[in-house]
């Protein structure tokens, strides 16, 4: 059995240092994230704890590089349409293989 980290609840530990995050999430025992990701359009305004995709794109080679695996992402978007595009790209390019919509 895997646990992972859902990365709206452990925003603030990330804006705090983004550079260290992934340290800090391996320091917890956690091997996996779940980030929130805006996609199908340009995020509408800043939210904390939920990342545009090119901010996701960042962070998870960040992530990746400390050997944090990013499994699944939780999608809030503008257009599903447009959406659905983007996660089976995300899907192909970044071994993203589940997705929570909401």
């Amino acid at each position: 059995m895997y646990f992972g980290l859902q990365m709206f609840g452990a925003g603030k530990l990330w804006r705090e240092d983004p550079a260290a995050f992934p340290s800090r999430v391996r320091e917890m025992g956690f091997t996996q994230v779940e980030p929130c990701v805006f996609l199908g359009g340009e995020l509408p305004m800043q939210i904390p704890g939920i990342w545009d995709e090119g901010t996701f794109r960042r962070e998870a080679e960040r992530l990746q590089a400390a050997g944090i695996q990013i499994p699944s992402m939780h999608v809030f978007a503008a257009d599903w349409d447009i959406a659905l595009k983007d996660m089976l790209r995300i899907a192909k390019e970044c071994g993203v293989h589940q997705f929570v919509l909401k």
